[in-house]
């Protein structure tokens, strides 16, 4: 288990992956799994490209999270500078980093979203 050291929190990596989306399908969902607690939430991920700034947005509703890349149309990527809480988790804090790049032509986009998310680490006695 990865363990991230923030500040004065120790986090452990609940879990790291990797999504590709093409532009006929702008979104991504999956059940997001921990090796011994089972199902924590579902992670659904969208991209869109409107006239507004780039922005990343996150909703959270029924156990499902769900980020919003707006215009993340970068080819060397683009994404949260620091680990940043998205929602609670069993009532704690899930932090998360995501990074997002478009690749290939203009006309038949690919883009890779690299997501991971953390909670506190907890040491059992």
């Amino acid at each position: 288990m990865k363990k991230l050291i923030q500040r004065d929190k120790v986090l452990e990596e609940l879990y790291n992956g990797i999504f590709f989306l093409d532009k006929d399908s702008v979104s991504a969902e999956d059940d997001i799994i921990h090796e011994q607690e089972g199902k924590l939430f579902t992670l659904q991920l969208k991209i869109t490209n409107t006239e507004e700034e780039r922005s990343l947005k996150s909703f959270v509703e029924n156990g499902m999270i769900t980020f919003v890349f707006n215009n993340f149309n970068d080819s060397v990527g683009a994404g949260t500078s620091k680990v940043s809480v998205v929602a609670k988790l069993n009532g704690k804090p899930l932090y998360a980093q995501l990074w997002c790049y478009k690749l290939g032509s203009k006309e038949n986009p690919i883009y890779k979203i690299e997501c991971s998310f953390y909670r506190e680490f907890i040491k059992e006695d």
